[in-house]
């Protein structure tokens, strides 16, 4: 999709009820990818979902009845698009019965996540990971040298 000045980055984030099978998951994720595709939006970053329990009970009504969800899984889509297709969007994805809940926000292009980097050094007994360093008589010395030299200057 050609980049244009009336696009605008948002970000989809849905949950999708965890009455539905697991192996059915990719099929309601390539749903809800067919109503971004009808409106050409332009894919920047995705987040398959994952299953959690939710802070609190999430109510939806069906044709059935009334659901009560306690846990439902939780993904997202971050894309480009612009702003005359949101409301379509949006009344396509309340439509479809296994979207427990979803929001859409304005966001920013760039990765706002902390990345997590795996440091192979010594953890402490909290399991913090950093490196632990032993500072001796002699780097002592150096300091206060150092600190000396400074406050002389001044």
């Amino acid at each position: 999709m050609e980049k244009s000045d009336t696009e605008t980055i948002y970000e989809v984030g849905f949950h999708i009820a965890a009455t539905l099978p697991e192996e059915k998951l990719p099929a309601e994720v390539a749903a809800i990818k067919e109503v971004l595709d009808k409106h050409s939006v332009e894919y920047i970053a995705e987040e398959f979902p994952k299953h959690m329990p939710l802070a609190y009970t999430i109510e939806k009504k069906t044709v059935g009845g009334t659901m009560k969800h306690t846990d439902a899984y939780f993904g997202w889509i971050k894309f480009a698009t612009g702003k005359e297709n949101i409301s379509l969007i949006k009344s396509e994805l309340d439509a479809n019965d296994n979207i427990v809940r979803h929001m859409i926000i304005v966001t920013v292009r760039e990765n706002t996540m902390p990345v997590k980097t795996f440091n192979p050094k010594k953890q402490d007994e909290d399991g913090d990971t950093h490196k632990k360093e032993e500072i001796t008589k002699e780097d002592e010395k150096v300091i206060d040298e150092s600190i000396e030299e400074l406050v002389s200057e001044e």
